[in-house]
C-alpha cells in the first residue's frame, strides 16, 4: 500500500501541477477562474486537513492532565446533561440515522462552499472561507491539546445502550 499511495501522491501532484500550468496558459476566462479556485480550494483543506490530524496526534504526546472533570462542570452548569442526550439518541434510531449521516459527511460538508463560492464566482468569498476554516481548525486543535479529554464514554458501560455504538479515532487508553 505504501508504494501504491506514494505513486498515487505523484501522480496526483503531477496532475495538479498540469492543471495550474495549462490554467495559467489559458486565457484568463471566468471558467479559468473557477478551475483555479476549486482546484487550489480543496487541495488547500486538504494540506490543511492533513497537517490538522498529525498537529491534533501529536499534541496528545504533551501528556496534560484530562480535564473531563472540568467539562462536565461546565456541562452541568449550562444543564446539558449529556448521558440524558445520548439515552434520548439511544432510543430514536431516525434521529441516530441523521446524526450518522451527517457525520459521515463531514468532508463534503468543509469542502462544498469552495465549490458552491467557486461556481458562483464568489472568489474571495471562497478564499475567506478556506482561511476561516484554516483559523476555526487551529483553534480548536489547540484548545483540545491544551485541555484534553478521554470523553464521556470512557466511563460507560456501552452495553447498557441498544443501539448506539460509540467509536472514535483515538483508543481512550492512549489518553489516560
Amino acid at each position: 500500500h505504501g508504494l501504491k499511495l506514494k505513486v498515487l501522491g505523484f501522480d496526483a501532484s503531477i496532475g495538479v501541477l498540469l492543471v495550474d500550468i495549462l490554467c495559467r496558459l489559458a486565457p484568463q476566462t471566468r471558467a479559468v477562474a473557477t478551475v483555479q479556485t476549486l482546484l487550489f480550494g480543496i487541495l488547500y483543506l486538504a494540506i490543511t486537513c492533513v497537517a490538522a490530524v498529525f498537529a491534533a496526534y501529536a499534541s496528545q504526546r504533551l501528556g496534560l492532565p484530562l480535564q473531563d472533570e472540568l467539562f462536565a462542570k461546565i456541562d452541568a452548569a449550562l444543564g446539558l446533561s449529556w448521558l440524558d442526550f445520548v439515552r434520548w439518541v439511544d432510543k430514536h434510531p431516525i434521529i441516530q440515522q441523521i446524526f450518522h449521516w451527517a457525520y459521515g459527511s463531514l468532508s463534503i460538508q468543509v469542502a462544498l462552499p469552495v465549490i458552491v463560492l467557486a461556481f458562483f464566482n464568489r472568489l474571495t468569498e471562497a478564499r475567506v472561507y478556506v482561511l476561516a476554516f484554516s483559523l476555526a481548525l487551529t483553534v480548536t486543535i489547540t484548545i483540545s491539546a491544551l485541555f484534553p479529554a478521554a470523553g464521556p464514554i470512557a466511563g460507560l458501560d456501552l452495553t447498557a445502550f441498544d443501539v448506539m455504538r460509540f467509536t472514535g479515532a483515538t483508543p481512550v487508553d492512549h489518553l489516560v
